[in-house]
């Protein structure tokens, strides 16, 4: 979401989802040929970023936080430029962010060994909501620009078990193959939920 807003085919990109979904045959058409460019780029940085990540993360977990960090800080001035119009006179909105700020202390708090990747992921029914749940909210948060997916992953402490997962079924290991799936349908839950409220 940051990415597109900088390179400035955000709205392209939210309007191409909501056509995909709701629009006429040929807004659908349109979407569909657009999201393919969008995705086909999307998959193979996915690619080359989990084959990368899942090895420089287990040595040096700071340095790729701090990246993810650096990504969010530097969206921030670029968002309130572009948005200023929309943002003059609304200073009462920064109890939303101070609400956002509390929420994720409040769940690194909670889950203390988010942020060393600690401990193997079992799935069970509860783990299993708990990972449909945490996919449909990184998602809102890829898509919305600002926000880092994989802090979010970081935060509750499935970043690894996300990177691990799908490393894992590209090298057709399928043991993991649940776990991709489970966090799959979350994804695509929380992209239909958020586009349509977007």
């Amino acid at each position: 979401g940051t990415i597109a807003f900088i390179m400035g085919f955000y709205d392209e990109f939210i309007d191409s989802i909501s056509k995909l979904l709701k629009g006429t045959k040929e807004e659908r058409i349109k979407a569909f040929k657009f999201l393919l460019k969008v995705g086909i780029g999307w998959a193979v940085g996915m690619i080359l970023a989990v084959l990368v990540l899942t090895a420089v993360f287990e040595k040096n977990i700071y340095l790729v936080s701090s990246m993810f960090v650096g990504f969010i800080l530097a969206a921030i001035p670029i968002i309130a430029m572009e948005e200023k119009k929309c943002l003059k006179g609304k200073y009462y909105n920064i109890v939303f962010t101070l609400i956002g700020i509390a929420a994720v202390v409040g769940v690194t708090l909670l889950n203390n060994s988010s942020l060393r990747g600690e401990g193997a992921f079992e799935l069970s029914i509860g783990s299993g909501i708990y990972l449909f749940v945490c996919g449909a909210v990184a998602i809102c948060a890829m898509v919305l620009p600002g926000i880092s997916g994989s802090t979010l992953l970081l935060i509750f402490g499935l970043y690894m078990t996300v990177i691990g997962a799908v490393k894992s079924v590209l090298s057709l290991d399928l043991k993991a193959l649940p776990i991709c799936i489970i966090f799959g349908l979350g994804v695509l839950t929380g992209v239909v939920s958020i586009v349509g409220i977007l």
